[in-house]
Order: C-alpha cells, then sequence, then structure tokens
C-alpha cells in the first residue's frame, strides 16, 4: 500500500507543485484527480479506511474553520491538498509529520526568498512543501 501512495503522489504531485509555483493556484481537476486515486487505493485495500477518514476528517475541521476566519494567509487549494493528503497518508502520525515537515520546508523557502531577493514574499506556493513533506513521510 505504501508503494501505491507513492505512485499516487509522484503521478499527480509535481502536476499540483507545478501549478502552485507558476500560478498561485491548485486545479480543482488535479485534486479531484489526487482524491479519486487516493480513494481507489482504499476500495483496494479497506482496511486503513478508518483511520484515514479520521485523519481526513481532523484535519478538515481544524483547518476550514482557520481558512473561513481569515486568520491564517494559506489558500483554498492548498486546504484542499492539505485535507486529501491527511486521508492519503492514512495516519495520524504520518499526517503530523508531513505538515511538520511542510512548515519547515515552507519556513526555509521564506527565508531563502528573504535573503535571496532581499524581503518578503506576499505569498509563497505552500504546495510544493506539502508534497515534498508527504512523500517524506510515505
Amino acid at each position: 500500500m505504501t508503494s501505491l501512495r507513492l505512485l499516487v503522489l509522484f503521478l499527480v504531485g509535481p502536476a499540483v507543485v507545478v501549478m502552485d509555483i507558476r500560478h498561485r493556484r491548485i486545479p480543482n481537476r488535479l485534486l479531484f484527480l489526487l482524491t479519486i486515486a487516493t480513494l481507489a487505493i482504499y476500495i483496494a485495500w479497506p482496511r486503513e479506511l478508518m483511520s484515514a477518514s479520521l485523519a481526513g476528517l481532523v484535519c478538515a475541521l481544524v483547518l476550514l474553520p482557520l481558512f473561513l476566519s481569515g486568520w491564517i494567509g494559506i489558500g483554498a487549494g492548498d486546504i484542499k491538498l492539505m485535507i486529501i493528503l491527511a486521508l492519503l497518508l492514512g495516519n495520524g502520525g504520518r499526517v503530523l509529520t508531513a505538515f511538520t515537515l511542510a512548515s519547515l520546508l515552507a519556513c526555509g523557502q521564506l527565508l531563502y526568498t528573504r535573503i535571496s531577493r532581499g524581503s518578503f514574499h506576499r505569498t509563497i506556493a505552500f504546495a510544493p512543501a506539502l508534497v515534498i513533506g508527504s512523500l517524506l513521510c510515505v
């Protein structure tokens, strides 16, 4: 099952990353494709479906109210991607580790732009950090 998770991330992840870097948007078509591939894994191997559903639900319950309140500066595509990745990773420990790694990678990206350009950007592409963090945790 781990190899299928890696396969899904390697097939869909680069497209998500490129779209976020180029356009600062993650198309719903790509997120839908990622969702279908994730659900196909759990249809074939339903044993981990309950823990994966719980990880996705907890992620949604934490992130959606924060996003709707405007308190965090993460885009809607990033929130949807995080929920789908939580479902794909399936285990709460892997999800927490992946999102912690993604946050550290994003901080590194901010630091790099600060040093190289002399100023902070208002936005960064967060999908690359999310995909890399998820790949490292699978």
